[in-house]
């Protein structure tokens, strides 16, 4: 947001993904952003600090006068006007919030990123992500997107394919200030404002979006139930418990914090037992792969060589389950493209798809889920049980001797050239 005004990876289709949007709800129902994971980080420079040492060296503080316990970085004042909290990303090169803005009856959700780098180029931006800029104005992601001005828009350098405002206003104040330096609320109240008077100026391109976006879905539930894609309590039937072995987990939280702050992810491989999903591998994103912050790509041809060349190493043959990635904040939710993605994987399964989604809040949380796809179409949320010690009684995590290898050499050797 796979699958925020971003798109994800694709394996078995071209499949997208939206990291922050409604799934499952009707155009027009406001689902709140949860963008999170920053902590204040603000840099002084060294005289400053000298200054400020001396004068409370040598300055005498009166009893009702109260002195300050920090002082508060352009984080801290945006996150008051706005009254929503800002966190630090784990690089430590900026805070982050999710926004919402009303106009027409209809809500913009922004990304609000704040540089802590005395150099940044652009201190702050503000990124539309539901809509996005593409769904608002339809830019090819692939061409530059040559009237961005007309509309108070740039792109993205660090993140391709989204836009950011920068409305004359926006300049302006960005202008009046050096690197580092903390504005004033006055002017950090009229960039506000600005960004609330673009949401009322895009309104028409807005109600065009989710018009375009209600349509694609109308379509997509044709012959479904009303509620496919909901997120529904209980269990299924068809996956009522998901062990995740010791090597899996790591996996996944090894990859995830080799690219931290931007998205990742990777597919699952295991073994289904009548109701319950093992899960004995978790792979990386692959070799020829794109990632960012708000969304990522991975690598098909990668996996569809590392599936077998994994599952061969076991006395049971793996099968693949489905898959995981990461996202911003707890946004522990799909998108409807991350619905997309997951529907796709699904098909290629035939009897539903487990997706998994990472967050780090600030610790690591992984949210599991069992798509349901040809069934009632909805998510479940089936017991999890983490470690090798609840694959006692299986022989799911036991390695194939040499006989067992022996005996898969034609297998192998097949399975190697139809890779090739």
């Amino acid at each position: 947001m796979a699958m925020n005004a971003y798109e994800a990876y694709k394996m078995q289709s071209n499949c997208k993904k939206v990291i922050v949007e409604a799934p499952g709800h009707a155009v027009g129902t406001v689902v709140d952003i949860m963008v999170d994971g920053f902590d204040k980080v603000e840099r002084i420079t060294e005289n400053v600090c000298e200054s400020i040492k001396k004068e409370t060296d040598t300055a005498i503080v009166p009893d009702s006068v109260v002195t300050p316990s920090k002082v508060q970085t352009l984080a801290d004042l945006f996150g008051e006007e706005l009254d929503e909290k800002f966190r630090r990303t784990e690089s430590g090169d900026g805070m982050y919030s999710g926004i919402s803005m009303e106009a027409e009856g209809m809500k913009q959700q922004y990304l609000v990123f704040i540089s802590t780098a005395d150099n940044a180029a652009v201190p702050i931006k503000v990124i539309p992500v539901v809509p996005s800029g593409f769904e608002l104005f339809g830019y090819s992601k692939k061409k530059p997107f040559k009237k961005a001005s007309t509309v108070d828009v740039k792109p993205d350098k660090d993140n391709p394919g989204e836009v950011y405002l920068e409305t004359m206003r926006m300049k302006r104040i960005i202008q009046k200030y050096k690197p580092g330096e903390v504005w004033s609320r006055s002017d950090i109240k009229e960039y506000i404002q600005e960004i609330g008077d673009w949401t009322q100026k895009m309104s028409p391109q807005r109600k065009e979006a989710l018009e375009k976006k209600s349509l694609h879905k109308r379509t997509e539930l044709i012959g479904r139930s009303r509620t496919r894609f909901d997120y529904l309590k209980g269990s299924c039937k068809k996956c009522r418990k998901i062990v995740i072995s010791d090597r899996a987990y790591t996996s996944i939280i090894a990859e995830a914090l080799s690219r931290d702050p931007d998205e990742t992810g990777g597919i699952l491989l295991g073994i289904i037992d009548k109701d319950t999903w093992y899960v004995v591998e978790a792979t990386d994103p692959g070799l020829s792969t794109f990632h960012n912050r708000v969304h990522h790509e991975m690598d098909e041809k990668y996996h569809n060589h590392i599936y077998p060349v994994i599952s061969r190493l076991y006395e049971k043959d793996l099968c693949l389950l489905g898959l995981w990635h990461r996202h911003p904040g707890t946004l522990n939710t799909f998108s409807g493209d991350d619905n997309r993605t997951n529907t796709s994987y699904s098909e290629a399964i035939g009897n539903g798809t487990l997706s998994f989604l990472l967050n780090f809040v600030p610790d690591a949380q992984l949210t599991c889920y069992y798509l349901d796809d040809k069934g009632t179409g909805s998510y479940y949320k089936p017991e999890v049980k983490i470690g090798d010690k609840y694959f006692k009684g299986t022989d799911y995590l036991v390695l194939a001797d040499e006989k067992t290898l022996i005996a898969r050499k034609r297998q192998m050797q097949r399975e190697i050239k139809e890779v090739g």
